[in-house]
């Protein structure tokens, strides 16, 4: 086989890796989308390549565009962090003109603001960072809740200097301030300790906020307020262990705690959700209790209401999961309801899917409610548990529902993605794991959805992971696209190698570098990543080496000029090094976001010159062998290898600490230390190669007796070849 065919096989199974089906699909552009409708099963093909954070491609099965908004470095001094949708749908994670959004982080972390720019489909970080947390993160202990009238303002719970835990208040994007609406310890007495569980805000004219609170921890929480947002003293006061709406009898029984509460998008009704312990014995209350402050009603919505499954509030309406008023039992069934008369409900699939499946659930997100007309409500499903179904359309999709059709018709269901997911609990496949559920939230103009994926747990180990969700997670932005909006980009790809140059003799490290674009794209620069292969002995077919991924995105305002501002951040790079000597023959695939495949590739011929051997040398200058420090001090020297055919030779310097040494307790690690100080001592002994050799740090350690070894990694051999120890006295 020539190496050209070597090439070519490399770019076809790359390019089968992640090309969809080839199926007849059909595609709707009736009503708010342009969407596949069928009801055909697609099963999920091979899982696409992804980019960093930023990067964007097009779902392989359904076309639509697919933004990937976080990665393991978007908190660059916590890596290796989840990152996640609100865990409740019912919360409004966009702003009212969809300028910002919010993702939630593990370990605590968050709510973390994006701003977003819809005609480029990008997300950034507000107050950017290349440390700490990367940028701005809001001062909220619990999920926030975006205005729907103003696109500035987020409502949420205060969490910094002074807070008591128990107000409800805003966050402005224009000023950078917070401001308190309400102190819960003015509404209702006895709340030391306590804290809010949640909070929700309704549409206009008037903007509703609710909240709950009053426990201790989840499932103890018993009061809902309701206030005017800009007359706080205008509200309602509802306490479900005492049964009372503004302190007089609740005209049904509640004794019950909540487990959630939620406010529809008119500001009128209030769903109480009991606690699982509630609905059990001997209180046996009903899940959901429906309360109208216009009338002061409560409706208990006992199993036959079907009130079941995650839920969605439209204005006054309200979308459940749960089957069924007219069809035989499936899990892919949604009930729709008027909440003036909440015990009459009926199915939103008129024909449901066969075979019938029985382990499938979702999470619904309404935010695009309208008041002036009923509006699909988007939904994100997930099969789980010992689901012996075969596969059917709509499982483990993104997808939109209709909930207008005319009595008689068949609702239209447009599907836009596979979310990816692996929903099921690490080590036993028969348990679901709520972090690893897609919890779609979708923007108030209805073309834009959020969701949480673990990438079919393909996206490394999460630093902070709970029980039986070790495998990190991300967020994921999906478009819908509207009906009569211009049809899917066309691809043109372009590149090029610009070093090195064609045959040249180089030395490790060296970069190889140029641009790529894909010209069809009408809002990027339609690349999203780029692997570079290398071919030992160019003909004589010996396998390729993977060198890597190239860092991509840097100013090309030369190929800008050529094809358009969009295509400036064209540019790419990868640094070689550990390559053996030799000819070798680099091909640089690039990955078109568009078709979604390796779709095109360049090459170019050079040699590698021999290395020269390794020569480490390094000093620890203080402190000084049988020292005495105190608890915090400074660890400094100088480390090298003259082998390196530039710069020091050495790329990382670790510190560790042995305690007592010799009687077997195991070392700690100190730290990394910064490096690239200035030598000129140094560097008049061993040559250039010392005069940037010199590193630094602080460390801390308790009291006692330790062996000090500083390790440093040498860019000639890329290992830690070499290694110093001194032992101190830390008092």
């Amino acid at each position: 086989m020539t190496r050209t065919h070597s090439v070519l096989r490399v770019a076809a199974a790359l390019s089968l890796a992640l090309a969809a089906p080839a199926s007849a699909q059909t595609r709707t552009a009736s009503g708010p989308y342009d969407a596949v409708t069928d009801r055909a099963a697609y099963r999920k093909p091979a899982l696409p390549a992804l980019g960093p954070a930023g990067s964007s491609f097009r779902d392989p099965v359904f076309q639509s565009a697919i933004v990937r908004v976080t990665d393991a470095a978007t908190r660059p001094g916590v890596p290796n962090r989840s990152y996640r949708t609100p865990s409740s749908p019912h919360q409004n994670s966009w702003s009212a003109r969809s300028s910002y959004f919010y993702v939630m982080g593990s370990g605590g972390a968050g709510p973390i603001p994006f701003a977003f720019d819809a005609s480029t489909r990008t997300a950034r970080r507000i107050q950017p960072s290349g440390s700490g947390d990367g940028g701005l993160v809001l001062k909220f202990y619990i999920e926030p809740q975006f205005s729907y009238l103003d696109d500035a303002i987020v409502y949420g719970s205060y969490n910094g200097a002074g807070s008591n835990k128990r107000t409800i208040d805003q966050f402005d994007f224009r000023t950078g301030a917070y401001t308190m609406l309400l102190n819960l310890d003015n509404v209702a007495s006895g709340l030391s300790g306590t804290y809010i569980g949640g909070i929700a805000s309704s549409g206009g004219p008037t903007e509703w906020i609710m909240a709950f609170f009053g426990g201790t921890s989840q499932d103890r929480h018993h009061y809902v307020v309701v206030f005017d947002r800009a007359n706080p003293q205008n509200r309602h006061l509802l306490d479900t262990t005492a049964s009372t709406i503004d302190g007089m009898a609740s005209p049904v029984t509640l004794r019950f705690n909540l487990h959630h509460a939620m406010l529809d998008r008119s500001g009128r009704y209030v769903m109480l959700y009991s606690t699982s312990a509630d609905q059990a014995a001997p209180r046996k209350a009903a899940q959901e209790y429906l309360w109208d402050l216009q009338t002061g009603r409560v409706t208990e919505l006992g199993t036959p209401a079907l009130p079941y499954g995650h839920d969605a509030f439209g204005y006054g309406v309200y979308v459940n999961k749960d089957c069924c008023t007219a069809t035989t039992w499936d899990a892919g069934q949604w009930q729709f309801r008027n909440l003036s008369s909440p015990l009459a409900t009926r199915d939103l699939v008129r024909s449901v899917l066969t075979p019938q499946q029985i382990y499938l659930s979702d999470h619904t997100t309404w935010n695009n409610a309208r008041a002036d007309r009923l509006v699909p409500v988007v939904s994100g499903t997930y099969r789980y548990g010992a689901n012996a179904t075969p596969w059917r359309a709509w499982d483990d999709e993104i997808i939109a529902i209709q909930t207008d059709a005319a009595p008689g018709a068949e609702s239209t269901i447009w599907r836009f993605a596979h979310h990816r997911s692996d929903v099921t609990y690490d080590g036993d496949a028969s348990r679901l794991a709520f972090w690893y559920q897609p919890h779609p939230n979708v923007s108030q103009d209805g073309r834009w959805v959020l969701f949480t994926s673990n990438w079919e747990k393909t996206l490394g180990t999460d630093s902070a992971a709970e029980a039986g969700t070790a495998a990190r997670q991300d967020v994921f932005l999906v478009e819908l696209t509207a009906a009569g909006a211009p049809g899917p980009d066309v691809s043109n790809p372009n590149m090029a190698i610009d070093a090195p140059a064609a045959n040249a003799t180089v030395t490790q490290p060296f970069a190889i570098s140029g641009w790529a674009v894909d010209a069809g794209s009408a809002s990027d620069s339609g690349v999203d990543t780029l692997h570079v292969w290398a071919f030992p002995n160019p003909g004589s077919n010996q396998a390729p080496i993977f060198v890597g991924v190239a860092a991509y995105g840097a100013s090309r305002p030369d190929v800008a000029g050529v094809f358009g501002p969009r295509f400036q951040p064209s540019g790419y790079s990868l640094t070689v090094n550990g390559l053996p000597a030799g000819t070798y023959q680099a091909a640089v695939f690039a990955h078109s976001r568009i078709t979604g495949t390796f779709n095109i590739v360049r090459t170019v011929t050079f040699t590698i010159a021999p290395l020269r051997p390794s020569q480490p040398r390094m000093s620890i200058d203080v402190p000084g062998n049988g020292g005495v420090a105190g608890r915090t001090f400074a660890i400094a020297g100088w480390a090298l290898d003259s082998g390196a055919q530039a710069g020091s030779g050495v790329d990382a310097v670790h510190v560790w600490a042995v305690p007592n040494p010799g009687s077997g307790a195991p070392a700690r690690f100190v730290g990394v230390a910064a490096l690239g100080g200035a030598r000129p001592d140094v560097a008049a002994l061993f040559g250039p190669s010392g005069a940037a050799s010199g590193y630094a740090m602080m460390a801390a350690l308790p009291p006692g007796v330790y062996d000090i070894i500083v390790f440093a990694r040498s860019t000639v051999t890329g290992t830690f070849n070499d290694a110093l120890s001194i032992r101190i006295t830390v008092r």
